[in-house]
């Protein structure tokens, strides 16, 4: 079975990636304070912190003819907690549950977001962005003014 994942303003998913920035840099502090550090903190205890505060996303794109196809497994993950930003040139992906996952992802230029369809089915989001009609292929005879 296939649902789709709910669509929501890119500024409020960067608003979450931010909070929960905050969320790992509060942590990476304590975990250095723990170990003895008088101030600030070291590589270690970031990535510590992140791993335990935020999920990772597996992340596939793939230009297919007429399309752009972006794939991210999201095993065990139900649509309604799964939220897509996007816009012209940008697609943001957000995950809620235990472990937040984010995803910020640069679009070609000569995709139409309008036209954009997502799906989430056997723990696979699917997100298929075609071309621009009016998109210029390389190679052509003319270019649009």
């Amino acid at each position: 079975m296939s649902s789709c994942p709910r669509a929501v303003p890119v500024a409020s998913l960067y608003r979450r990636m931010d909070d929960l920035e905050g969320q790992v840099f509060d942590l990476a502090q304590t975990f250095a304070l723990e170990r003895g550090a008088r101030e600030g903190f070291g590589v270690d205890d970031w990535f510590r912190a992140e791993a335990a505060i935020r999920g990772n996303l597996t992340v596939l794109c793939e230009r297919k003819p007429g399309a752009f196809a972006i794939r991210i497994d999201l095993p065990g993950v139900s649509p309604e907690n799964v939220d897509l930003g996007l816009e012209r040139d940008e697609l943001v992906v957000g995950v809620r549950g235990p472990k937040p996952a984010f995803c910020a992802l640069g679009l070609p230029a000569d995709l139409d977001a309008a036209r954009a369809v997502a799906s989430l089915a056997s723990g696979m989001l699917t997100v298929v962005l075609p071309e621009r009609r009016d998109a210029w292929v390389p190679g052509s005879v003319k270019r649009p003014a």
